[in-house]
């Protein structure tokens, strides 16, 4: 859910459908059995981006910018997302695998983690270029289910993983220091689709 906006939420499916609902969404659905039972069915959908190729595992808001998102799910790719337009704007391949869990760094605007089925942590980094944007790091011999930043101590990351370890780690100050030019970068890659147009 969006801190920002109460109102809206956004939902992946197992089919892969992504989807931007409304709580306060009105359309009236037609439903296949309106005449046995006569109820009003209200579809909270009010905007549908290009489906992922398998089930959507996680979906997370920046909490730097209002219109961004991350997903990634089965198909072992990570897409950010405009929750203005329907195409991802970047789409990142990182293995093999599913990638089950997805999170914002709380204070590094270009900073976010990936938890992954071969056990892997990944670390991405927007304001760097190449290989350099994703360091991997084998947290566990099975698979990564589940990351959390620690909202008060930043520097701290947890995971979970198949085998019922939870892990703390410290992250390097590359991850933890925030740069003044984070917030325009992250501005420059939610603008550049509509520059397209």
């Amino acid at each position: 859910m969006n801190k920002l906006d109460r109102e809206s939420f956004i939902v992946g499916c197992d089919s892969g459908g992504l989807f931007k609902c409304s709580f306060s969404n009105t359309e009236i659905v037609n439903s296949k059995w309106e005449d046995e039972f006569p109820v009003e069915l209200k579809s909270p959908v009010q905007f549908t981006f290009d489906s992922q190729f398998g089930p959507i595992y996680s979906i997370n808001y920046s909490p730097f910018h209002r219109n961004l998102i991350l997903t990634c799910g089965t198909d072992s790719e990570i897409k950010l997302y405009s929750i203005l337009q329907t195409d991802s704007l970047v789409t990142f391949c990182p293995e093999n695998g599913y990638l089950y869990d997805i999170e914002w760094s709380p204070i590094r605007p270009c900073v976010f983690a990936s938890a992954s089925n071969d056990g892997n942590l990944l670390l991405y980094d927007l304001m760097e270029n190449g290989k350099e944007t994703c360091q991997a790091t084998k947290a566990s011999d099975g698979s990564l289910y589940s990351l959390n930043f620690n909202q008060s101590r930043p520097e701290l990351l947890a995971t979970g993983d198949s085998l019922g370890v939870v892990k703390i780690w410290k992250l390097s100050s590359k991850y933890c220091k925030s740069s003044s030019s984070e917030l325009y970068i992250l501005n420059e890659i939610s603008e550049k689709p509509f520059e397209k147009s």
